[in-house]
């Protein structure tokens, strides 16, 4: 060890109080998360990876870029865990994982208001999402007094159609929608509608010899409890995914996990790494501020089952006010403007915020939960492979 620098690990007690890592792009971020991940690993935890570019499609093999490991005795390798790929896209991209599996949710595993919120999300719409709200619950009420908790976003326009207009009124609490507004927000609906959401499968059903014909399923739920395992990481690639897309799921992945760690106190902690975080809160206002309750209330209350965040973003002031107040641990490397450091760190002095626009690659102020000051630190490369664009 060189003379002046110490060995800074993350132990269990900085883990789970939650942290972010900011920082502007080519920092190294990506890097400091796979480090994070295998801290993570080492403890028994199971991971949850949001994988945004992507960059962790390769974490089985070890960092072939031998140059950072010239001067530190350390020898790349790649995870030796259990790895489980996901998909949000079905956009056959070429930096995939072979070995990764599409997902699928219904949208009757949504709250109305959430669903209708992501669905109508640009500016003018909101009386569109108020109205959509409303239907949906209302469908919803109707399907659980039939005692069917399961159905498509489909089934739910099908049932809004034949609506009368009497039906409609009551349902929008005495007031009234044209027919002209009512085909456009219909048609808004169904051209918005997520890959990842009611997700069909077509398969060949053979009839005859040499003939088969092509018939339609609605895709299995993925089981987010069977995903929970020590040692495993669930890498979950978002693709081209807009930033509702990656908030509504994130809010049905949080709230199974939740539920699943609560009924079961033997399994083992869970952390998430959210990459690119910022996308969550780029949506309309209402998703924006939906994103954020279901953020802050799972932080708040997930840290007493062992289920601790980690958010990675360009920027620390991306963050909502009411998630930074959550977070214990900040790793800050490079900005192009000091005053995003001083947000980040506030008891930093001016001598060691002006060093945070001459960080270079994997530098970072660090303020960790339970130390008593602000240090400069230098992550080791990650040990696993990184996808390269």
């Amino acid at each position: 060890m060189q003379q002046g620098r110490l060995p800074i690990c993350l132990d269990n007690r900085v883990l789970r109080h939650h942290g972010v890592v900011a920082g502007a792009t080519g920092s190294g971020k990506s890097n400091v998360n796979s480090n994070i991940v295998r801290a993570a690993i080492n403890m028994g935890y199971c991971v949850f990876l949001f994988d945004h570019k992507p960059d962790y499609q390769n974490l089985d093999k070890p960092n072939d870029e031998k140059n950072l490991f010239s001067d530190i005795n350390w020898q790349p390798q790649g995870f030796d865990c259990k790895l489980c790929y996901f998909s949000l896209s079905d956009d056959k991209s070429g930096k995939a994982n072979k070995n990764e599996t599409l997902i699928n949710v219904y949208a009757s595993s949504f709250d109305p208001y959430q669903l209708a919120s992501a669905l109508f999300y640009k500016r003018g719409e909101e009386l569109q999402q108020e109205n959509m709200t409303l239907l949906l619950s209302a469908y919803k009420d109707d399907q659980e007094e039939r005692q069917k908790y399961t159905w498509t976003l489909a089934d739910a326009v099908k049932w809004i159609r034949q609506l009368t207009k009497e039906q409609m009124s009551n349902v929008l609490g005495g007031g009234s929608i044209t027919d002209k507004s009512m085909s456009s927000m219909l048609r808004k609906l169904q051209a918005r509608t997520m890959p990842w959401m009611d997700r069909i499968l077509t398969y060949n059903n053979a009839q005859l010899p040499g003939l088969s014909i092509p018939k339609q399923a609605l895709a299995p739920e993925i089981n987010v409890s069977g995903l929970i395992e020590e040692k495993t990481i669930n890498i979950i690639r978002v693709g081209q995914s807009q930033g509702r897309d990656y908030g509504l799921f994130l809010s049905f992945l949080l709230d199974r996990v939740y539920k699943a760690k609560a009924s079961n106190a033997d399994l083992p902690p869970i952390v998430y790494v959210i990459d690119e975080a910022q996308d969550i809160f780029s949506g309309s206002k209402q998703l924006r501020e939906a994103c954020e309750d279901m953020l802050d209330a799972n932080m708040r209350k997930g840290r007493s089952l062992n289920i601790a965040f980690w958010f990675g973003l360009q920027k620390f002031s991306a963050l909502p006010d009411s998630i930074t107040i959550n977070i214990n641990s900040r790793i800050i490397m490079t900005h192009k403007q000091v005053d995003e450091a001083k947000n980040a760190l506030p008891g930093a002095s001016q001598e060691l915020l002006s060093m945070v626009t001459g960080l270079k690659p994997g530098e970072s102020l660090m303020s960790l939960f339970g130390s008593n000051s602000i240090v400069q630190g230098k992550m080791h490369p990650s040990k696993a492979l990184l996808t390269k664009e």
